[in-house]
Protein backbone atom coordinates (compact mmCIF):
# COMPACT_ATOMS: atom_id res chain seq x y z
CA UNK A 1 0.00 0.00 0.00
CA UNK A 2 1.44 3.47 -1.33
CA UNK A 3 1.92 5.92 1.91
CA UNK A 4 1.88 9.17 -0.48
CA UNK A 5 -0.21 9.89 -3.10
CA UNK A 6 -1.20 12.70 -5.28
CA UNK A 7 -4.13 14.73 -4.99
CA UNK A 8 -4.55 14.80 -8.78
CA UNK A 9 -2.76 12.62 -11.06
CA UNK A 10 -1.72 16.07 -12.88
CA UNK A 11 0.64 17.53 -10.82
CA UNK A 12 4.00 18.42 -12.09
CA UNK A 13 7.54 19.02 -10.65
CA UNK A 14 10.36 21.73 -11.81
CA UNK A 15 13.30 19.67 -13.05
CA UNK A 16 15.53 21.64 -10.90
CA UNK A 17 13.67 21.05 -8.02
CA UNK A 18 13.49 17.51 -8.64
CA UNK A 19 17.61 17.71 -9.51
CA UNK A 20 18.51 19.13 -5.64
CA UNK A 21 17.42 16.12 -3.79
CA UNK A 22 20.20 14.44 -5.26
CA UNK A 23 22.42 17.00 -3.61
CA UNK A 24 21.20 15.59 0.55
CA UNK A 25 23.51 14.48 2.40
CA UNK A 26 21.87 10.96 2.35
CA UNK A 27 21.90 10.75 -1.40
CA UNK A 28 23.58 6.94 -1.11
CA UNK A 29 20.43 5.49 0.88
CA UNK A 30 18.22 6.20 -2.55
CA UNK A 31 20.51 7.27 -5.43
CA UNK A 32 19.45 4.54 -7.13
CA UNK A 33 15.76 5.15 -7.49
CA UNK A 34 16.35 7.74 -9.46
CA UNK A 35 16.88 5.89 -12.61
CA UNK A 36 14.44 3.27 -11.54
CA UNK A 37 12.10 5.83 -11.72
CA UNK A 38 13.42 7.78 -14.93
CA UNK A 39 15.16 10.76 -13.06
CA UNK A 40 18.39 10.66 -13.82
CA UNK A 41 18.56 13.06 -16.69
CA UNK A 42 16.45 16.24 -15.97
CA UNK A 43 16.59 19.71 -17.54
CA UNK A 44 16.14 22.21 -14.88
CA UNK A 45 13.72 24.18 -16.44
CA UNK A 46 11.65 21.68 -17.43
CA UNK A 47 8.53 20.18 -16.41
CA UNK A 48 7.63 16.83 -15.01
CA UNK A 49 5.37 14.33 -13.65
CA UNK A 50 5.38 14.03 -9.52
CA UNK A 51 4.44 10.44 -9.62
CA UNK A 52 7.84 9.72 -9.96
CA UNK A 53 9.01 11.45 -7.05
CA UNK A 54 5.91 9.97 -5.51
CA UNK A 55 7.25 6.51 -6.11
CA UNK A 56 10.68 7.09 -4.66
CA UNK A 57 9.16 8.63 -1.59
CA UNK A 58 7.15 5.44 -0.84
CA UNK A 59 9.93 3.32 -1.84
CA UNK A 60 11.78 4.77 0.88
CA UNK A 61 9.01 3.92 3.46
CA UNK A 62 9.41 0.15 2.92
CA UNK A 63 13.20 0.48 2.86
CA UNK A 64 12.84 2.25 6.62
CA UNK A 65 14.81 4.55 8.42
CA UNK A 66 13.29 7.25 5.53
CA UNK A 67 12.91 10.29 8.05
CA UNK A 68 16.32 11.05 7.91
CA UNK A 69 16.60 10.72 4.08
CA UNK A 70 12.87 12.82 4.13
CA UNK A 71 14.64 15.45 6.15
CA UNK A 72 17.66 15.71 4.31
CA UNK A 73 16.18 15.92 1.02
CA UNK A 74 14.32 18.81 2.19
CA UNK A 75 17.28 20.30 3.62
CA UNK A 76 19.05 19.90 0.43
CA UNK A 77 16.07 21.99 -1.49
CA UNK A 78 16.38 24.76 0.73
CA UNK A 79 19.92 24.90 0.22
CA UNK A 80 19.00 25.44 -4.03
CA UNK A 81 16.43 27.87 -3.42
CA UNK A 82 18.07 31.57 -4.14
CA UNK A 83 16.97 33.78 -1.99
CA UNK A 84 17.70 37.74 -1.74
CA UNK A 85 20.35 38.24 0.98
CA UNK A 86 17.85 41.04 3.08
CA UNK A 87 15.52 38.57 2.91
CA UNK A 88 13.80 37.77 6.73
CA UNK A 89 13.46 35.00 8.13
CA UNK A 90 9.68 35.87 8.88
CA UNK A 91 9.05 37.46 5.67
CA UNK A 92 10.16 34.57 3.77
CA UNK A 93 8.07 31.42 5.95
CA UNK A 94 5.33 33.83 4.98
CA UNK A 95 5.89 33.46 1.70
CA UNK A 96 5.98 29.78 1.95
CA UNK A 97 2.66 29.01 -0.52
CA UNK A 98 4.04 31.44 -3.36
CA UNK A 99 7.43 29.64 -2.54
CA UNK A 100 5.56 26.56 -2.87
CA UNK A 101 4.36 26.68 -5.94
CA UNK A 102 7.53 27.83 -7.53
CA UNK A 103 8.41 24.39 -7.94
CA UNK A 104 5.07 22.35 -8.43
CA UNK A 105 1.81 22.64 -10.02
CA UNK A 106 -1.71 21.14 -11.57
CA UNK A 107 -4.98 20.80 -10.28
CA UNK A 108 -4.66 20.36 -6.97
CA UNK A 109 -0.70 20.74 -6.05
CA UNK A 110 -1.88 21.12 -2.08
CA UNK A 111 -1.38 24.36 -0.31
CA UNK A 112 0.78 26.03 2.64
CA UNK A 113 -1.24 28.90 4.56
CA UNK A 114 1.10 30.82 7.24
CA UNK A 115 0.60 33.13 10.46
CA UNK A 116 2.80 35.47 12.06
CA UNK A 117 2.28 34.46 15.92
CA UNK A 118 4.72 37.25 16.83
CA UNK A 119 7.39 39.09 16.19
CA UNK A 120 9.35 35.75 16.34
CA UNK A 121 6.92 33.26 15.62
CA UNK A 122 5.64 31.90 12.45
CA UNK A 123 2.81 29.16 12.08
CA UNK A 124 3.25 27.36 8.67
CA UNK A 125 -0.03 25.11 7.93
CA UNK A 126 -0.03 22.88 5.12
CA UNK A 127 -1.75 20.00 2.79
CA UNK A 128 0.57 18.90 0.62
CA UNK A 129 1.15 14.80 -0.89
CA UNK A 130 4.66 15.11 0.41
CA UNK A 131 6.14 13.33 3.07
CA UNK A 132 5.64 15.51 6.50
CA UNK A 133 9.46 15.42 7.53
CA UNK A 134 10.39 16.29 4.06
CA UNK A 135 8.50 19.63 4.03
CA UNK A 136 10.26 19.87 7.82
CA UNK A 137 13.48 19.59 6.02
CA UNK A 138 12.54 22.42 3.79
CA UNK A 139 11.29 24.72 6.30
CA UNK A 140 14.53 24.22 8.60
CA UNK A 141 17.13 24.50 6.07
CA UNK A 142 15.31 27.99 4.82
CA UNK A 143 15.10 29.20 8.58
CA UNK A 144 18.53 28.17 8.76
CA UNK A 145 19.39 30.29 5.67
CA UNK A 146 17.69 33.21 6.78
CA UNK A 147 17.42 33.86 10.86
CA UNK A 148 19.50 37.00 11.85
CA UNK A 149 23.16 35.98 12.45
CA UNK A 150 24.06 34.88 15.90
CA UNK A 151 20.11 34.12 16.61
CA UNK A 152 18.91 30.53 17.67
CA UNK A 153 15.39 28.82 15.98
CA UNK A 154 13.84 26.19 16.32
CA UNK A 155 10.70 24.19 14.09
CA UNK A 156 8.93 21.52 15.40
CA UNK A 157 5.49 19.99 14.77
CA UNK A 158 2.61 21.39 16.41
CA UNK A 159 1.68 18.01 19.27
CA UNK A 160 -1.87 19.44 19.73
CA UNK A 161 -3.55 18.25 16.43
CA UNK A 162 -2.27 15.38 14.10
CA UNK A 163 -0.19 15.67 10.94
CA UNK A 164 -1.75 14.79 7.73
CA UNK A 165 0.41 11.99 7.59
CA UNK A 166 -1.70 10.87 11.53
CA UNK A 167 -4.80 11.20 9.46
CA UNK A 168 -5.24 14.72 10.28
CA UNK A 169 -6.10 17.32 7.29
CA UNK A 170 -3.38 19.20 7.18
CA UNK A 171 0.29 19.46 9.48
CA UNK A 172 1.39 22.66 11.49
CA UNK A 173 4.75 23.24 12.22
CA UNK A 174 5.58 26.24 14.21
CA UNK A 175 8.96 28.37 13.70
CA UNK A 176 10.39 30.27 16.42
CA UNK A 177 13.96 32.53 16.72
CA UNK A 178 15.56 34.94 18.82
CA UNK A 179 17.45 37.81 18.20
CA UNK A 180 20.96 38.87 19.37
Amino acid sequence: MSHYALFHPDTELLGGLVLSYIQSINVENYRDLYADFGLDALEPDKWYPAQPMIDIFNRLVERGGEMFDFVSIGMAVAKTIPLPPTLTISDLLMQSHQLYLSGIRGTDPGWYRTSLVSSHHVQLDYRVPFPDDFQYGIIFGLAQKTKPAGSSFLVQYDDTQPRREQGGEFTRIHVTWTEV
